[in-house]
């Protein structure tokens, strides 16, 4: 499994291969949690 690394302009390193969309996946789930876990909160707070 080859992974190619490019930067863009800014200096911000890209890995161009499928860890990259798990990140995203994970950046996602996060995401979803946390607004699972404010509404939650705003459950208990009422």
């Amino acid at each position: 499994m080859s992974t190619s690394i490019t930067q863009d302009s800014d200096g911000v390193t890209i890995y161009e291969d499928e860890p990259s969309m798990l990140l995203l996946l994970l950046l996602t789930i996060t995401t979803n949690f946390q607004n699972v876990a404010s509404s939650m909160t705003m459950k208990h707070t009422t």
